[in-house]
């Protein structure tokens, strides 16, 4: 499967949805990870620690195709799962 992971878009939020040990895992398990070039730097991460661990790293998630984008700001019914409304 191909994951994508987007920056956060959200204003002064700096989280990301995988760290580079995750994307490792993911990578082990026979899945492809691609990262918005940038979406790791708020939190600490460059775009270099995800490529050592496997990942690709893209200027924008453009994929087709089986993909799969984390939003960890909505729960599974679409509600903001941050603040819950």
């Amino acid at each position: 499967m191909k994951i994508a992971v987007p920056t956060e878009i959200k204003p002064r939020e700096g989280r990301v949805v995988l760290v580079p040990d995750a994307v490792a895992q993911l990578i082990s398990y026979g899945h492809e990870v691609f990262i918005q070039a940038g979406a790791g730097l708020l939190s600490g991460y460059s775009n270099e620690q995800y490529e050592l661990q496997g990942a690709a790293a893209h200027l924008a998630v453009g994929l087709r195709t089986e993909v799969v984008v984390f939003d960890r700001n909505r729960d599974k019914n679409g509600r903001d799962a941050c603040s819950g409304a």
